[in-house]
């Protein structure tokens, strides 16, 4: 047999497989269960990639061209499988949040696109785990695509092709059912997916009444009644439903049009069904939280094993080089407790975080990847309240004790500052923040003239005034003295925060009591996202910290990992 022929068969047999691994993908569906393991969570339109996406980034070619030099090679032997991952080049990895950098790739491994699907499939239900576990705000909600996008011409092309069929086959003598049945199967379909198991007479009731053969011998006779089934079906809408969609049935019980009563009826079960996941998702919250320490260490544990059959890249490095980084940040060479080594380098790890430069540091540490939208959005307030602590500083210092002791005047200032500082003022490049403050110092000009004016207090000098207005637009660079100290005084903060082993309350640092409520809420936001991390990362965290520090025993590996996963709770 020559050459040419064993490639033949070679290609033949790939094909094959191919085949066979696409019918074994599976299929995503929602059947109205507790934990349904198919739903996504929603997506910012904004997002480019997901968490989950981030970190399955992998690169799939063809086998026979992989060879360094770009050229063709013949495969090593019949049987070899048809897909071979590779180690995605730096600058994908940058984009994409792949875990590694820019290794050189290791020799070709073999994996098959089952494995790939489930090894993604289970860091989608581990995505799921973790929101619902940290976020007590967390639901599902219904992502639209974005105005004149493709996607949403062709939805909207489609649906408006199906709608104008069976309002055509309708109108047809005699009346053409064939849309309208298949309409009717998906809509009892739907029906029985939003009931709970203890909805079993309801259950008997829609499969009595929506029997299919039975009204398929009706439309055969010309003595289908439309309407009468669609009322129905909105009554047992209004028996599963939320109250805020009494309105909407209200709405479509009164009309009388078959086809857009119909189309409303698919409207309101596609809301329904998300209501009824939302639901579950709350009754099931108390229970997803107690499990989803080991459930989420489990579903990771299984990623690092799948990623190490796709490239020999460290699915840790980025990890690794965070907590080094730290480690040599601080001094704890006169340290001999373990536990408190420990909690030096963590805790400083984490306030890094609330400074993160993108451009500077390397990649987002691995095990933080599915709070890094959550992380950014708190190093966001930070950065606010930085600036707005800042302001408070110079404004206390310009106006005197009289003008600090006006409670009033705290408030009235900090609403305003409030509304002309962003919530992503950390987005701002230098210029639109030196706009933004040169603002909020004529706006804290006019509020010290007011106030002089209604205490009866002496008015400011100009050159007072100058001043002040010069110290605040000079908050805008990142050198800034001022803002630095108001900036290490939050993280301190913070940090107490995370170190604090029992629950006191912690005082405010100096000059930032307006702020104070907003400075709790970061601690305690930012203390459940560490909290949580730490209980599921415990092991991990005690092996990297038992590698960097000299001295450090297997036996107090185990104690460390027993302080982490004890902290958290």
């Amino acid at each position: 047999m020559d050459e040419s022929t064993k490639e033949s068969k070679n290609c033949e047999k790939s094909g094959d497989q191919m085949n066979v691994l696409k019918e074994k993908q599976p299929k995503e569906h929602f059947n109205g269960s507790p934990m349904t393991p198919k739903i996504k969570i929603p997506r910012s339109r904004n997002e480019s990639t997901s968490s989950d996406e981030n970190l399955m980034s992998a690169t799939i070619v063809d086998s026979n061209n992989s060879s360094p030099d770009g050229k063709r090679q013949k495969p090593q032997t019949p049987d070899s499988p048809p897909l071979t991952p590779t180690t995605p080049p730096m600058s994908q990895n940058i984009a994409t949040g792949v875990f590694g950098y820019g290794i050189t790739p290791s020799p070709p491994r073999f994996v098959s696109l089952e494995e790939i699907m489930k090894a993604a499939n289970g860091v989608e239900n581990m995505v799921l785990a973790h929101e619902i576990a940290v976020d007590n705000n967390f639901k599902l909600e219904k992502v639209e695509a974005p105005d004149n996008s493709l996607e949403k011409r062709v939805k909207e092309v489609m649906h408006k092709a199906f709608w104008d069929i069976l309002e055509s086959q309708l109108n047809e003598s005699p009346t053409n059912y064939k849309q309208a049945m298949s309409l009717l199967k998906e809509i009892k379909e739907n029906l029985l997916s939003l009931l709970l198991p203890q909805h079993t007479r309801l259950q008997q009731e829609i499969q009595e009444i929506l029997d299919l053969d039975l009204i398929l011998q009706q439309a055969d006779n010309g003595i289908l009644d439309f309407q009468r089934y669609a009322q129905y079906v909105l009554s047992v809408c209004a028996r599963l439903c939320a109250p805020v969609r009494d309105e909407r049935i209200r709405e479509l019980t009164q009309t009388d049009d078959v086809v857009p009563l119909f189309r409303g009826i698919m409207e309101l079960l596609d809301v329904m069904k998300l209501d009824m996941a939302n639901f579950h998702i709350q009754q099931m919250r108390p229970h997803i939280q107690l499990k989803s320490i080991e459930y989420e260490r489990k579903k990771f544990k299984e990623f690092l094993d799948s990623q190490s059959k796709l490239t020999s890249v460290d699915g840790l490095e980025c990890t690794k080089t965070w907590l080094k980084r730290n480690y040599e940040s601080i001094d704890v060479s006169n340290e001999t407790n373990c536990k408190i080594i420990t909690n030096k380098i963590l805790v400083n790890a984490y306030l890094e975080l609330l400074v993160w430069d993108n451009g500077v540091q390397e990649l987002y540490p691995e095990t933080l990847l599915l709070d890094a939208k959550r992380i950014s959005e708190i190093r966001a307030k930070v950065m606010k309240l930085t600036l707005i602590g800042s302001v408070f500083l110079v404004t206390y210092a310009t106006g005197g004790p009289s003008v600090q002791g006006l409670q009033e005047f705290k408030d009235k200032l900090k609403d305003h500052l409030m509304v002309l500082i962003a919530d992503k003022c950390d987005e701002y490049s230098v210029a639109e923040l030196k706009s933004v403050m040169t603002s909020v110092s004529l706006q804290v000009r006019e509020e010290l003239k007011a106030c002089a004016e209604e205490h009866g207090f002496a008015p400011l000098d100009a050159s007072r005034v100058q001043s002040m207005e010069t110290q605040i637009v000079d908050i805008h660079c990142g050198d800034n003295r001022l803002r630095k100290v108001v900036e290490r005084r939050i993280l301190e903060f913070v940090e107490r925060v995370l170190s604090s082993p029992t629950a006191q309350p912690l005082q405010i640092p100096t000059g930032l009591s307006p702020v104070k409520q907003e400075l709790s809420q970061i601690g305690g936001q930012f203390m459940r996202i560490v909290g949580h991390n730490r209980a599921v990362f415990s092991q991990y965290y005690a092996d990297m910290i038992t590698d960097l520090v000299p001295g450090l025993s297997a036996c107090e590996t185990r104690t460390i990992e027993r302080d982490l996963t004890i902290s958290s709770h």
